[in-house]
């Protein structure tokens, strides 16, 4: 599985399994009309930044990845209104890991 956007502008980095899919660190999605830039620090992706387009003038989203045991913890994702500037709400998915699989993802919207 590669990239996918799911509802109100979501970029999906997970696959099948629970593990993050890494992604390109810049692409520009001409279906979406967006323009997709990651951070990486010690070769593991820390953000994802989403903007209306090229320009990057308008967030439509971000994310914040964190690691633990080199794995994807937890996904703190920020939406944004259609100025690009006001946070209309955030979604923090937690990812707990047994036995070295998926055990239990936590979904939450604020």
């Amino acid at each position: 599985m590669g990239l996918s956007r799911i509802g109100e502008g979501r970029l999906i980095g997970i696959d099948d399994f629970g593990e993050f899919v890494e992604p390109r660190d810049q692409y520009y999605h001409e279906d979406y009309n967006q323009y997709v830039e990651i951070a990486r620090q010690g070769g593991k992706v820390t953000q994802i930044n989403i903007w209306e387009d090229n320009t990057k003038t308008k967030y439509l989203s971000t994310a914040s990845l964190s690691y633990s045991e080199g794995k994807v913890s937890q996904i703190v994702e920020t939406l944004y209104l259609l100025d690009g500037i006001t946070v209309s709400g955030t979604v923090t998915t937690n990812i707990t890991r047994s036995g070295g699989h998926v055990s239990v993802v936590e979904v939450v919207r604020s």
